[in-house]
């Protein structure tokens, strides 16, 4: 099974910042995706950003989190809930 990459913007952004990433990772064959944080929604706070990088991550395999700014905020928590046996590195960007 292959590692996905999962690269989670920060404030005042959404995941379409990541595309020209996306882009240069798709064409070296590797899965990647882009997570939208709900910041736009009063009120959504740590735990809903979680959930947005734990859903993108999917139920199983290895991943590698990428957080800018804010992302790089929430990546460490959603590490510490999928556990060192998911995470194959993180990067704080």
């Amino acid at each position: 099974m292959s590692t996905r990459a999962v690269l989670v913007h920060g404030a005042w952004h959404d995941g379409r910042c990541w595309a020209p990433v996306l882009a240069e990772l798709a064409a070296a064959g590797h899965d990647a995706v882009a997570v939208d944080l709900p910041s736009h929604r009063p009120g959504a706070g740590t735990d809903e950003y979680v959930d947005a990088v734990l859903a993108a991550a999917g139920p199983a395999g290895r991943v590698v989190l990428v957080g800018h700014s804010l992302g790089g905020l929430t990546v460490p928590v959603a590490a510490r809930r999928l556990g060192a046996d998911r995470v194959a590195a993180l990067v704080l960007v």
